[in-house]
């Protein structure tokens, strides 16, 4: 059974990606749907609140595969420098961290608590409000 580029699109929309953000011209313009970025823009369509961090940002960026270090830094850690290991995780930008440890807790960390306490205290402030 085949099924049409604009009945896809319905489907998509009913499922709250953000279909308004890319052309789907051709059924490869759908696999957009599979990319890092396609699902972070989706996460961020049905959940306007969610709140990301800068390696997460820099993940499901529009990048060449080759500037992600992943494979090498975070699957074959034999042999890689503390300073690699810090760039990757807060997403190469410009930093003054010298601890893997810091980096991790207080840049990746961080984020993701936040995030998962935030239901809790969405349904603590309608609580008070009732």
């Amino acid at each position: 059974m085949t099924i049409v580029i604009s009945e896809k699109i319905t489907i998509l929309k009913k499922l709250i990606f953000p279909i308004n953000r890319f052309n789907f011209n051709t059924d490869k313009d759908l696999e957009i749907t599979n990319k890092n970025f396609g699902l972070i823009a989706w996460l961020k369509s049905i959940d306007n609140n969610f709140i990301d961090w800068h390696l997460l940002r820099w993940c499901c960026s529009r990048r060449d595969a080759d500037d992600d270090l992943r494979n090498q830094l975070m699957h074959n850690l034999r042999g890689v420098k503390d300073s690699e290991v810090i760039d990757y995780l807060l997403a190469y930008k410009e930093h003054q961290v010298s601890d893997v440890m810091t980096a991790y807790n207080n840049h990746v960390c961080e984020a993701a608590i936040l995030e998962s306490y935030r239901p809790f205290s969405t349904s603590l402030q309608k609580r008070e409000v009732n």
